[in-house]
């Protein structure tokens, strides 16, 4: 959607992971979420954040829009405006203009926004749907011999490697540049 300045508006569905990712498991009812904010420094720099986190699984597409990050395009470059759809307003966004408003309006009104959050209410469905199933269990247990491992050990080592992996993946998308 074209803005009074020149630069385009538009989401991101980045936010939201993909079925099949290997963040790990989720409870009933939650999906991940990639949160893009910005933090200042102690030496008073501008530095992103980004991190998933587990959020409520929505249930509508107006609930959809906080998990979509607005983009802006100026000049060939597309970057994070640090907002959601859902914080689309003029309080988060003073300089826009009455034009730019009249076209955020028609922009959220048009089937092909409507159908873009259809589309993104379906992947939060898809990925919570991934989510909650258990892993499978690590080995068999007529492929057990006498003495080896017990299928009980078994669940629990997949278990642990599932969380340990979720929790260097957080851990790395806490540090700079992770």
């Amino acid at each position: 959607m074209k803005l009074s300045d020149g630069s385009d508006l538009g989401i991101s569905i980045e936010t939201i992971a993909s079925p099949g990712h290997t963040l790990g498991l989720c409870p009933e009812g939650l999906i991940w979420f990639k949160v893009i904010r910005v933090a200042m420094t102690e030496h008073d720099l501008r530095q992103l954040r980004q991190y998933w986190v587990q959020a409520q699984l929505p249930r509508d597409v107006e609930e959809v829009k906080q998990y979509l990050a607005l983009v802006r395009r100026k000049d060939g470059r597309v970057s994070w405006m640090f907002l959601y759809l859902s914080e689309l307003t003029p309080v988060n966004l003073g300089w826009f203009t009455d034009k730019d408003w009249e076209n955020v309006r028609a922009w959220l009104s048009s089937a092909r926004m409507r159908q873009v959050l259809c589309d993104a209410l379906e992947l939060c469905q898809q990925q919570h749907e991934t989510n909650v199933k258990a892993a499978s269990p690590v080995l068999a247990g007529d492929e057990l011999e006498p003495g080896s491992i017990t299928l009980k050990k078994a669940d629990a080592t997949a278990e642990y490697a599932n969380h340990a992996k979720a929790e260097r993946i957080s851990a790395k998308m806490r540090t700079p540049g992770g």
